[in-house]
This record gives C-alpha cells, sequence and structure tokens, in this order.
C-alpha cells in the first residue's frame, strides 16, 4: 500500500502496535495510582473506610482499563493495540497479585472466580476506550513536504 493513500497509517507493524500498546499501560498505570491516592484521602475522611475500599478499587480498575485502551489505541491508530494494552494491564495485574499473593489482591470481599472476573474485566473495559480512541483520532496522513492547503476567500457580491 502506497504511503500516501488514506488509510496508510492504519497498516502499522506488530513492534509499533506493541509499543503503543506499552505506553497506554504506562499511562494507565499512572492514572491508577493518581486515582487510587484521590480516592485513599476521600475513604479515609469517612467514618467507615472499610466498606468502600473494594468497589472503589473496581472502579479505579476499570478506569484505567478504559484509559488503558483509549491511550493505546491513541497512539497505535487502530483499536487492536488498544484491545493489546487492556491485555498487558491485565497481564499485569495478575502478575501483581501473584507476585503478592493471590489472597492479598482483592481481600476477602471477592473470592477468586470474581477476581477473575475482574481481571477479564480490564480488556472489556479496554474495549470502550479504544474505540473512542479511534473515532476521535485525526487519521488523516501527514505528507512530509506537502504544502499547506489554505481555506480560500469567497467574496460576496452585492
Amino acid at each position: 500500500m502506497d504511503k500516501y493513500q488514506p488509510g496508510a497509517s492504519d497498516s502499522r507493524g506488530f513492534g509499533a502496535m506493541m509499543l503503543a500498546a506499552l505506553k497506554g499501560v504506562a499511562l494507565a498505570v499512572g492514572i491508577a495510582a493518581a486515582l487510587l491516592l484521590i480516592i485513599s484521602f476521600a475513604l479515609y475522611s469517612t467514618g467507615d473506610p472499610n466498606r468502600f475500599v473494594v468497589p472503589s478499587a473496581l472502579v479505579v480498575l476499570a478506569l484505567s482499563g478504559v484509559a488503558a485502551g483509549y491511550f493505546g489505541s491513541h497512539f497505535g491508530g487502530n483499536v487492536l493495540s488498544g484491545l493489546i494494552s487492556g491485555v498487558i494491564l491485565m497481564l499485569l495485574t495478575w502478575m501483581l497479585s501473584w507476585i503478592a499473593g493471590e489472597d492479598i489482591s482483592y481481600g476477602a470481599a471477592l473470592p477468586d472466580p470474581y477476581s477473575v472476573l475482574a481481571r477479564l474485566g480490564i480488556v472489556v473495559a479496554a474495549l470502550p476506550g479504544a474505540l473512542i480512541a479511534s473515532r476521535t483520532r485525526n487519521r488523516t496522513p501527514k505528507i512530509a513536504g506537502a504544502p499547506k492547503i489554505k481555506k480560500m476567500k469567497i467574496k460576496k457580491y452585492r
């Protein structure tokens, strides 16, 4: 495919998609850390913070999945890189909970099948983020050295 044809930016290599997915995961982890910090301060100010820990952690998990899908798709230019970003984030949370011990990951509030569903929910949440980014991204290819097209001024005659 010629690189000057419309839609040529969609045919990216696997390495570029993985790099975009890793950028999306990095930003999603940063957003999740910031959200967890904000929510921890908010929960600390309530009377019984233990009651809201698991629901707020699940909300942060879902929002970080949406962010991973959005940024992965934004940097990659297609929905597949956003989904790859969600899968990488899911594997990252699984590995971190495996290292820390499975009972620490979501506590006794979520038994083992529900923690698996929560991790799969990351990939499901990454799909809307990837679709939003693919719809809002400017897909016109940038041609090096091409002159900029200026709007023509139309004179009105009375």
